[in-house]
């Protein structure tokens, strides 16, 4: 990792400030590069990441280890974006509890409940319950189940790496163990698998029940009602946003997800403006499964939009906003995303321009 480009904090976003702290922040579209010592010049790899997370310290000073934990995540496990910044804010929130009761990762006395390790669970556990004089907002059992996790894969890279050694710990941060977990396959069929565990791990939220009023998809999900649906198409209304009114107006006309909407390119309206129609009023276009648009974990599907949400969406993209918008973005008028901020950056970063960005270098 070049660290000249960790320290140009002129390309850090802010993540949040809370009390004069400095936190999580991030390196718009990172190319990872080596040092060739033969050259003396830095070279890129090829390597590409459209968010970057870099985790300081209060004292504004780069967290080394994270860093170093978060590119082994995006080269060696080829991590989204999207996860390294959600083990950012994992570390972030570990970094701030040492901080904050004056310990370090290797404070490991013999007494197992005054571990930095496990006194940073009980931390969680207890913010789970209320909320914290210090700021702390109340956070879910999935989401500190995550962090704990992550806090132990982080110190078995750093071992796995002699970033410190065995010889530094005092005693074990934590116990490894094997646990059975048993789980119902496809088929109904009850099947058992082996899972990597530690005496630190705290149990995830138990799955919501399925119930006739709501759709099971990573979370409970409920449907709007005709009367909720008018409310909300009340405030679209009101709001003098395009952007917002045609985003939301797709979501609830087409039920696509925001990963889809934002990841719509020009093209695909033109083509579906010349495309028979299909169902009466309404033209289909496919996405996920290599389509230019992205869907969740790539599934194929198919999405109808209706004629007149199409001439929407058609007046749109040969508006003066959306040209001058498009003129800031990396496609220019080049099949360029029909969402884009007032900066020209999309709303979600699709994985052909992640492919495009690649092959350009």
């Amino acid at each position: 990792m070049e660290l000249r480009k960790l320290l140009e904090m002129d390309k850090f976003d802010n993540e949040c400030k809370k009390e004069n702290k400095i936190e999580c922040k991030k390196i718009r579209e990172y190319r990872s590069t080596e040092y060739d010592v033969e050259r003396n010049e830095h070279i890129e790899t090829g390597e590409y990441c459209s968010s970057y997370p870099i985790v300081l310290k209060s004292d504004g000073t780069v967290w080394d280890k994270a860093s170093l934990y978060i590119d082994f995540l995006r080269s060696d496990r080829n991590r989204s974006s999207a996860l390294l910044r959600t083990a950012g804010n994992d570390l972030l929130d570990f970094l701030r509890f040492m901080e904050a009761n004056n310990l370090n990762m290797l404070h490991l006395p013999i007494k197992k409940a005054q571990r930095v390790t496990f006194r940073y669970r009980h931390d969680l556990l207890e913010r789970e319950k209320e909320f914290k004089l210090n700021g702390h907002k109340k956070i879910g059992r999935n989401t500190i189940s995550q962090r704990i996790n992550r806090i132990v894969d982080f110190y078995e890279f750093c071992i796995e790496n002699k970033i410190f050694t065995f010889t530094e710990l005092d005693n074990r941060p934590y116990t490894l163990l094997k646990k059975r977990i048993y789980f119902e396959d496809e088929k109904g069929f009850t099947q058992k698998k082996v899972v990597r565990s530690s005496d630190l791990s705290i149990p995830r939220a138990p799955r919501a029940i399925q119930t006739s009023d709501s759709i099971k998809d990573g979370r409970k999900l409920h449907p709007l009602t005709e009367q909720e649906q008018s409310i909300f198409i009340s405030y679209l209304k009101a709001s003098n946003n395009r952007v917002l009114q045609l985003i939301c107006l797709i979501a609830l006309t087409t039920g696509a997800r925001i990963q889809s909407i934002c990841t719509l390119r020009v093209n695909d309206i033109k083509n579906m403006m010349i495309s028979k129609k299909v169902k009466g009023s309404f033209k289909k276009i496919e996405i996920g499964g290599g389509e230019s648009i992205d869907n969740k974990n790539d599934k194929k599907y198919i999405i109808f939009f209706h004629t007149e949400l199409l001439e929407m969406l058609n007046n749109y993209i040969n508006s003066e906003e959306w040209k001058e918008r498009s003129t800031q973005s990396y496609y220019k008028n080049k099949n360029n995303y029909v969402f884009l901020t007032k900066f020209g950056e999309p709303f979600y970063t699709s994985r052909k321009e992640l492919e495009d960005r690649k092959n350009r270098l």
